[in-house]
């Protein structure tokens, strides 16, 4: 799952942060890339450093096993979750996690 914010929460951390009162409109720049009131944070490509890399259904060694991975299989790191020591990742179709490990 990507990380978002909302653009109205950035917009009162900005106005907190200055310390500054505005009594109008607050609106955001047509240059930011904003995909409904959201900003995304963009996704990392990694490379799997070992063979036969397991995807699990969520971020623990008990947790159903979805698939397996060869060395050099490229994923798509969503998200670092479980203290950063597992990423939400996605390869093809498959969406699931791996310890940090086993990517480079």
């Amino acid at each position: 799952m990507r990380k978002t914010l909302p653009i109205s929460l950035l917009a009162v951390a900005a106005i907190s942060l200055s310390g500054a009162a505005f009594a109008g409109i607050l609106s955001a720049p047509k240059s930011l890339p904003i995909d409904q009131g959201y900003l995304t944070i963009a996704d990392m490509t990694m490379t799997v450093a070992t063979s036969n890399s397991h995807v699990r259904a969520k971020p623990t060694t008990k947790s159903k096993l979805l698939t397996t991975l060869p060395k050099g299989s490229k994923v798509t790191v969503l998200e670092k979750v479980a203290n950063g020591s597992w990423v939400h990742m996605r390869t093809g179709n498959i969406d699931g996690y791996m310890a940090v490990k086993l990517l480079k």
